[in-house]
């Protein structure tokens, strides 16, 4: 019987270096077109995408990650949300952190498709040489009884607009399969259901489906884009249904607040992704470091 995870477990601590050809790697995957990730003269210490953390899979040493029992069956797995909180601006090119995984918190419901749900809250934490935090990466991970049908109703994900003032919108090409593999292949989730469509459809999806973490890095790269990667403090996003192949997608948000937090003023973003008929398949926040601030 696979063993669920509990408050309080801890993986084991892993080194995380920052390659510069894997930050340019990522940055191309998620479609970052802040102009650093396409220099080559070497000015200024090449900040990471907001979401580059999550390549962290790629150092994670067998049988060391929190969920390591729940791999039977990729099927039952879903993802919630993520959240990225810098202390100080992201990591960049060159620096070596320091990775362990911990439980936050594990709850269960019983849903109406998917049956007894359990909500795993956990979390990875990365610290420098001298053990300073660095940055967390929060994850939200659900495990179902069974395979949940596709997720999609029209009428419950239609966002009205809203009145604050919007950033410019990021308008990406219809989603390929080519998208979704070059993410994977960049961040190490290499879960098959997102581009084996046999295999999706053996678990009741009609096709494969996008990883949802490939929108939240665009999403993430995007406000980097208009802000400065530097300056972002905390990226964090909530999934409500899958993204599929051919999907038209508009990355965007708004400023809808300012606060001062460690000396620093930022603005408050609310974000969202949205089809082009008007659905929204994932929506997020973000604080960034004001550019006017004096």
């Amino acid at each position: 019987m696979t063993r669920l995870p509990e408050a309080g477990d801890t993986g084991s601590a892993f080194r995380l270096p920052i390659e510069e050809g894997k930050v340019r790697e990522f940055a191309a995957a998620t479609k970052a077109r802040h102009t650093s990730y396409a220099r080559s003269d070497g000015a200024g210490p090449l900040v990471a995408p907001p979401t580059f953390l999550t390549t962290a899979a790629w150092w994670l040493p067998p049988g060391g990650g929190v969920l390591e029992g729940l791999a039977d069956d990729w099927s039952r797995l879903l993802h919630g949300g993520q959240r990225y909180v810098f202390h100080g601006p992201p990591p960049s090119a060159g620096q070596t952190l320091v990775a362990t995984q911990r439980i936050r918190e594990v709850t269960e419901r019983t849903g109406r498709r998917a049956g007894t749900m359990t909500f795993i809250d956990w979390c990875t934490d990365f610290v420098d040489a001298d053990g300073t935090l660095r940055a967390e990466e929060r994850h939200l991970t659900i495990r179902t009884d069974r395979p949940p049908s596709a997720s999609g109703d029209p009428a419950a994900t239609k966002v009205a607009p809203r009145d604050e003032p919007a950033l410019a919108g990021f308008v990406d090409e219809p989603v390929s399969v080519t998208d979704i593999v070059r993410y994977q292949g960049a961040s190490g989730d290499l879960n098959p259901i997102h581009h084996d469509h046999e295999l999706a459809r053996a678990h009741g999806y009609p096709s494969a489906f996008s990883v949802g973490m490939l929108h939240a890095g665009i999403l993430g790269s995007h406000v980097a884009t208009i802000f400065g990667p530097e300056r972002v403090r905390d990226f964090g996003v909530r999934f409500r249904e899958q993204v599929w192949p051919g999907d038209e997608l508009v990355y965007g948000g708004r400023v809808v607040g300012r606060r001062e937090a460690a000396g620093e003023q930022l603005l408050a973003l609310r974000l969202e992704v949205r089809r082009t008929d008007g659905q929204v398949p994932m929506t997020g926040d973000a604080l960034v470091v004001d550019p006017d601030a004096s």
